[in-house]
């Protein structure tokens, strides 16, 4: 992906400069940053759709602490503060 970005950055960007601008140094240095924008493009496009996939999922885990609390609730029903069962 990067090799593409940069490749067609080069020649599309740079043969648009090139011929808007004519050969010279302010051309040079538009083509090198048309090259690094579409160099660094594609893992900035994934690094945002990871990040937002990843809350996606971590919103949608359940809260361990519910569990855990339920858990122990239903626990402490059939016990008395001693530990022992309520019923004899």
């Amino acid at each position: 992906m990067k090799l593409v970005g940069l490749v067609s950055a080069v020649f599309l960007g740079g043969g648009a400069v090139l011929t808007v601008e004519g050969i010279n140094q302010r051309a040079a240095l538009t083509t090198a940053v048309l090259a690094m924008i579409f160099f660094y493009l594609p893992d900035t496009v994934v690094g945002f759709l990871a990040r937002k996939r990843k809350q996606a999922v971590f919103l949608g885990l359940p809260e361990p602490w519910t569990s855990w609390s339920s858990a122990s609730r239903r626990d402490s029903d059939s016990t008395t503060p001693c530990g022992r069962s309520a019923t004899r």
